[in-house]
């Protein structure tokens, strides 16, 4: 055993018998290397290594609330509560220049008993905690818990400081330390209650930037197409960028044309992903096509020849057919029409009224004219 923290508050495991330690009797951490392992109560200290990081200034808040250190994924950066700060830091425990003694005395006989100073720090989380405790890292992922009110709040630490993601609510005070297990699933220490719980979140892992669309199609001969993006992972909020014209900023674009269009997404720590939309034309309806005005006869009535004009879209899509039926809707005429101006025969036919529909892939509109030699 090592007695170098009458008042240790927080400890986490580097390796072997490597242990750090929050010691609120001197507001620093220390660094517990025991070499050999002395077993359960036994005294020797001859090869113990302790190392003060003196200038790592740390508060406790109270006497029963812990102040939790944790490790990331690589050893590099430990992560340590500063409740009477309200704030979590980071030290790089690469960092820092050994030299000096430590103002706590030396009461084991320490093989090692030496300062560090000059190690990098950085502040993690500075704002929103009330008493934070409980502390775990998993990839670019730290949960804090607060002993207040029983908050777990889950940051990213893919960039520093830290970003909020969410809060979980564990419906009573009193949670202090809280560990990550298997598959993500969240353990914790509610003291008050003593009880030891799990919570089984969605997930805590980093979940990457994706994007899908969705999208309507413009009609045709129109620019009154839609295509909408459906974000998830990341960080939010999300920023969007349509290379339409003028370009568009949210998460739906209007007014496209038929074509193609690509979707930028932006998450808060400036993670882009891209998507492609491609805006074709639907058909208009035959409601539509008669609706639009797309055919117009004249003269009507007719002494048997006369001119059908195609407009609006229904000049704009490409080879149709006109089609005349008499009342009894036998057919009597039939061609193959593309462009503005068709001129219709009908000089031998009878007189009487006769419908002319113009028809192609997309719809079909008739009109009725009489003929009347």
């Amino acid at each position: 055993m090592l007695h170098m923290s009458p008042y240790a508050m927080g400890i986490a495991n580097e390796k072997d018998n490597i242990f750090w330690v929050f010691d609120s009797e001197s507001n620093d951490i220390v660094k517990y290397d025991f070499v050999d392992d002395h077993g359960p109560g036994n005294t020797e200290h001859g090869d113990g290594k302790v190392y003060r990081y003196e200038d790592i200034v740390v508060d406790r808040i109270d006497l029963t609330t812990a102040c939790h250190l944790a490790f990331d994924d690589d050893k590099k950066w430990l992560y340590i509560v500063d409740a009477g700060s309200l704030r979590v830091i980071r030290l790089d425990i690469t960092t820092g220049t050994v030299g000096g003694t430590p103002s706590f005395t030396n009461y084991d006989g320490l093989a090692t008993y030496q300062k560090v100073s000059g190690a990098t720090q950085e502040v993690v989380v500075s704002s929103g905690l009330v008493k934070p405790s409980g502390i775990a890292v998993i990839e670019d992922r730290m949960l804090v818990s607060d002993n207040s009110n029983g908050e777990i709040i889950i940051y990213d630490i893919s960039a520093i400081p830290a970003t909020e993601m969410t809060r979980l609510q564990t419906g009573s005070a009193g949670v202090m330390g809280l560990e990550i297990g298997p598959n993500g699933k969240i353990w914790y220490v509610n003291t008050p209650n003593n009880t030891v719980n799990r919570i089984d979140p969605d997930s805590i892992l980093p979940q990457a930037l994706a994007v899908t669309t969705t999208l309507t199609n413009a009609t045709v001969g129109s620019c009154d197409g839609t295509a909408t993006a459906n974000v998830s992972g990341g960080i939010t909020p999300y920023t969007y960028s349509w290379n339409s014209f003028p370009v568009q900023n949210g998460v739906t674009a209007t007014g496209l044309c038929a074509g193609n269009y690509i979707i930028t997404v932006i998450d808060a720590n400036g993670t882009s992903i891209t998507a492609n939309v491609v805006i074709g034309e639907d058909p208009l309806s035959i409601y539509d096509m008669d609706a639009g005005n797309l055919i117009s006869i004249y003269p009507n009535p007719s002494k048997g020849t006369f001119i059908v004009q195609i407009s609006g879209a229904g000049n704009q899509i490409g080879k149709s057919e006109i089609v005349v039926t008499n009342i009894l809707g036998k057919l009597v005429y039939k061609a193959s029409v593309k462009g503005s101006y068709t001129t219709v025969d009908l000089s031998s036919a009878e007189d009487g009224v006769y419908f002319v529909s113009l028809q192609n892939q997309w719809g079909k509109t008739t009109r009725k004219i009489i003929v009347s030699h």
